[in-house]
């Protein structure tokens, strides 16, 4: 699948420096830095994540033991340094589908920005059903891109992030939209959409009137879009970040 080339307008350049450690983001803006919206947001419990790790490092053991046995060496072949060995391989299997995921939904990300920019775009066959599912969204929406890849910053609350795009309806009103591949659509991207909202309107002066989050299929060309109560998501990411902050400081005992 390609896109066509279009001109590529200019966008403005801010003094801003990302940096990563350790599975953290922090924002350098103006000589300041502040957390990523997505780091502060890893201090909220995911309960399905769990059940998910524990679901794939168990299919692992039975994966490997079931290969065992079609070598036909079966149960002489299973020493302690060889259940040692599979276990360990368990255990790590779970980071290794989450990095894979990873992968795949920067890739999406970097594609569909690259398409909304107007650059001639080769998709790769994997992508594919992502792209056919964002075309289907943006036909459906009735949302106009106007922007993508936003760094906003909150002085107010101390944060700052990146979102995928900002849409009007119709030529009026402001929108802040952001794409997904997971499996699903979580309460804490609820969080994350009003944290961008929020931040956009401090730095621009300019209301959201509303924020979504697209979640894409990875296999077949799918689209979910949940609309995001921005008053009450605000209230839930200022909660996270002020347990962020406590738990950061490790100040809570006398």
């Amino acid at each position: 699948m390609r896109y066509p080339s279009t001109p590529d307008p200019k966008r403005s350049q801010e003094p801003i420096r990302r940096t990563s450690s350790n599975g953290s983001r922090t924002y350098t803006i103006n000589a300041v830095e502040y957390p990523s919206v997505t780091t502060v947001l890893q201090i909220v419990a995911k309960p399905a994540l769990l059940g998910w790790s524990r679901k794939v490092a168990l299919e692992k053991v039975r994966h490997t033991l079931l290969d065992q046995m079609r070598t036909g060496e079966r149960l002489a072949g299973i020493t302690p340094g060889w259940i040692d060995t599979m276990l360990e391989a368990a255990r790590k299997r779970p980071d290794e589908e989450r990095d894979q995921a990873a992968d795949f939904g920067l890739r999406s990300h970097e594609l569909i920005d690259s398409v909304l920019r107007g650059e001639e775009t080769i998709v790769p066959a994997d992508l594919e059903p992502v792209m056919e599912g964002f075309d289907g969204w943006q036909a459906e929406s009735g949302l106009d891109i106007t922007a993508t890849e936003q760094v906003v910053c909150s002085e107010l609350h101390g944060y700052a992030g990146t979102f995928d795009a900002v849409a009007t309806r119709d030529g009026e009103g402001v929108y802040v939209i952001d794409f997904k591949t997971s499996n699903g659509i979580y309460d804490e991207m609820s969080f994350q959409v009003a944290a961008y909202a929020q931040a956009y309107e401090e730095q621009t002066g300019q209301e959201v009137l509303g924020g979504y989050v697209v979640r894409f299929g990875k296999r077949k060309p799918e689209f979910e879009t949940r609309e995001v109560d921005l008053e009450q998501g605000l209230c839930g990411f200022l909660g996270a970040l002020a347990l962020w902050r406590t738990l950061r400081k490790k100040q809570i005992w006398r």
